[in-house]
């Protein structure tokens, strides 16, 4: 666990004032300089707050009563008079607080399990495109490595003249594989497409977005018209695709 996670698990205990003294220290120093930890603070004050005002106030049994304020030594242990109520115990209240702590804990520890959940997802988000990435960059070096292998360049057209890439392809092993760079990420509601060129008809072959830095690996559905293509192209559609080109054609490359 980094330093800063283990900040950010304290903060429900934090708000509740239940941090040892060297660590409530430790913790409100490192506060002073992290705003997540102090956002992380002020959500589980007002959660854990707010929800213990909400508990409807309920009368304790008479004897769990005399016990707990004999356990803290606000009437004797053995007492079961009544007894006039001193200031500090009329300012305490009793009828509420056991319910109180139990919401607060209850909430801290639900806004603890939610943050700790979310921050697990994105974590698990990053593994995933991590291991995507990991197995387009095996299909690209599986591809090369084919004895067999065609490759062909994709230039940039005017609508994307930084654009560039080039797709690798195998008729023995049935595989094909993508690679563009240069690209504008596609605007809201439109993605990049795929065609391959055989005979009249361009041949939907896969749809993809771009990374931040412009570039897109894909492996390609592999195709009959992919036996005998003369055309790679790709050009920008409606987010879901089209069966025939309607947007501009940002990429192409003739394979013979």
């Amino acid at each position: 666990m980094s330093g800063e996670d283990r900040f950010l698990e304290l903060a429900p205990l934090a708000a509740l004032d239940a941090l040892d003294p060297a660590e409530a220290r430790e913790f409100a120093e490192h506060a002073r300089g992290c705003d997540d930890c102090r956002r992380e603070l002020a959500a589980f004050t007002a959660v854990s707050g707010g929800l213990a005002l909400e508990v409807a106030p309920v009368a304790p049994p008479p004897r769990l009563r005399q016990r707990v304020l004999g356990a803290v030594g606000l009437v004797p242990a053995t007492s079961t008079a009544p007894r006039p109520r001193a200031p500090a115990e009329a300012a305490w209240p009793t009828s509420r607080w056991p319910l109180t702590l139990a919401a607060s804990l209850a909430a801290a520890l639900g806004v603890a399990l939610l943050s700790m959940t979310a921050r697990n997802a994105a974590e698990q988000r990053r593994a995933d495109e991590l291991e995507r990435r990991l197995r387009e960059q095996q299909a690209v070096q599986e591809m090369m490595a084919d004895p067999g292998a065609h490759t062909v360049a994709l230039a940039g057209l005017p609508a994307a003249p930084r654009a560039g890439g080039r797709v690798v392809w195998s008729t023995q092993s049935k595989r094909a594989v993508l690679m563009a760079s240069g690209l504008a990420p596609a605007p809201p509601g439109q993605v990049y497409e795929v065609w391959v060129i055989a005979g009249a008809a361009p041949v939907p072959s896969g749809l993809f977005h771009v990374d931040a830095g412009g570039r897109a690996t894909l492996e390609l559905p592999w195709l009959s018209a992919t036996e005998s293509v003369k055309t790679f192209a790709v050009t920008l559609e409606p987010e879901g695709g089209r069966p025939a080109p309607t947007g501009a054609m940002v990429l192409a490359g003739s394979a013979g």
